[in-house]
């Protein structure tokens, strides 16, 4: 065997120790959250951690469904609340019509943009009606979106 040989060999050993030893006794202290912001889900929370740091998974997973449970039970409410206009039913009229709004500190609708508009102005005046309101039991600046179908059976 060369000189060579044997530098080039006793360096790479000496690169895959160092390699392995920080990848099996290094612990990673930081996680990073991110959090987006889409739509009805409100909010969705990533939590990047190693193993080490014993996150428990299963309780991630119900803190998410527990909100995305929170702000689909909200946007029933709602749903509820708003009446079919007596006029729209004497006219026979329908439509589907569908509203993001965000939540203010107040716990009050900000920001209503139509999505899909209603084929007529009386459903829209309807669900601003309900919403203006409307007290959120959901945090800040989460969005919803409100599909509302007027249709009559």
């Amino acid at each position: 065997m060369t000189l060579k040989n044997s530098f080039f060999i006793s360096i790479s050993f000496y690169a895959i120790g160092i390699f392995l030893f920080y990848n099996l006794y290094s612990k990673q202290e930081e996680t990073n959250q991110i959090e987006i912001q889409k739509g009805s889900t409100g909010f969705i929370s990533f939590v990047f951690a190693s193993h080490a740091d014993g996150m428990n998974k299963s309780l991630q997973a119900e803190k998410i469904s527990s909100v995305e449970g929170t702000i689909a039970e909200e946007i029933n409410k709602i749903r509820n609340k708003i009446s079919y206009p007596a006029q729209a039913l004497e006219d026979g009229l329908e439509s589907e019509c569908e509203w993001s709004i965000v939540i203010d500190s107040k716990q009050k609708a900000s920001q209503v943009k139509t999505i899909r508009a209603c084929k007529y102005k009386i459903f829209d005046e309807e669900f601003h009606r309900v919403i203006q309101d409307w007290n959120f039991d959901l945090p800040e600046n989460t969005v919803l979106q409100i599909p509302v179908s007027f249709k009559i059976k």
